[in-house]
């Protein structure tokens, strides 16, 4: 069975049938990602942590099936479940939570609360906290005051505050892209990588390369748990440079 890695002509086309795997393929063993124990979530029970704030006028309600998390997870726009796609992807982020917390801060004087949407707990330790809106609204001047005094609040607690909007969310070749590697990870593939040794990842310069060498299988399970990496802003082609994953890639997914 064939997936399109990316749209636009010359682009790889990514082979999934695990009998075509080549398994004298051999790769070191990475430290993480760590296979998941379960390859459906949505045949998982849903453990909440709590029930999100109502907003009202928000129609919208959803559940994410995270593998990370290995429960469900509730959003409130089809924006948010599309943020919560590149969190999932996130090799660093080791888990997310939807409205994690509920915060006092002040603005002109006046004592406020606020709840943020979603709060990424990272591999260092690291513990962000995250506003998903659209553009138009976060650049309303009362949001950006609004925003710039909960930044500042988190931050004295030793936290980091973003806002992201569909603008760093939606981008029209990484959003496609993401997804689809995100559906292309197979537990059995990571297990098998997991297995092997003795071969350096970082010697591979190009995607044509790393999937000549290792099977396109075995390649794309490398790019999907990110052992490697490689731009995700244009359409995957033989040429494309890639690299061993650096913390920094996964920073940049949010920008």
């Amino acid at each position: 069975m064939n997936y399109p890695i990316a749209g636009g002509g010359g682009g790889l086309r990514l082979r999934h049938d695990q009998g075509d795997i080549a398994m004298s393929a051999i790769i070191p063993k990475p430290s993480a990602p760590v296979a998941s124990q379960y390859l459906y979530p949505k045949s998982l029970p849903f453990h909440s942590t709590r029930n999100p704030v109502t907003h009202s006028g928000r129609g919208f309600r959803a559940k994410f099936g995270s593998r990370k998390n290995r429960r469900m997870v509730r959003c409130e726009s089809l924006l948010e479940m599309h943020f919560l796609y590149l969190a999932e992807f996130a090799r660093n982020v080791v888990s997310f939570d939807e409205q994690p917390v509920s915060i006092a801060y002040r603005l002109n004087g006046r004592q406020r609360r606020y709840t943020p949407d979603f709060g990424l707990r990272w591999r260092d330790g690291r513990q962000w906290y995250v506003e998903v809106k659209p553009h138009e609204l976060l650049a309303l001047d009362k949001n950006q005051e609004k925003f710039e005094a909960i930044g500042e609040h988190f931050q004295r607690e030793g936290d980091t505050f973003i806002t992201i909007s569909e603008r760093e969310i939606r981008h029209p070749i990484r959003m496609p892209l993401v997804r689809d590697l995100l559906r292309q990870r197979d537990d059995t593939l990571l297990e098998a990588l997991a297995e092997m040794e003795n071969v350096d990842l970082g010697a591979f310069s190009t995607w044509g390369e790393l999937s000549a060498e290792l099977d396109e299988a075995f390649a794309t399970a490398c790019l999907a748990y990110r052992l490697i990496t490689c731009s995700l802003v244009e359409p995957i082609q033989a040429i494309s440079p890639i690299a061993v994953f650096k913390e920094a890639d996964d920073v940049a997914l949010f920008n």
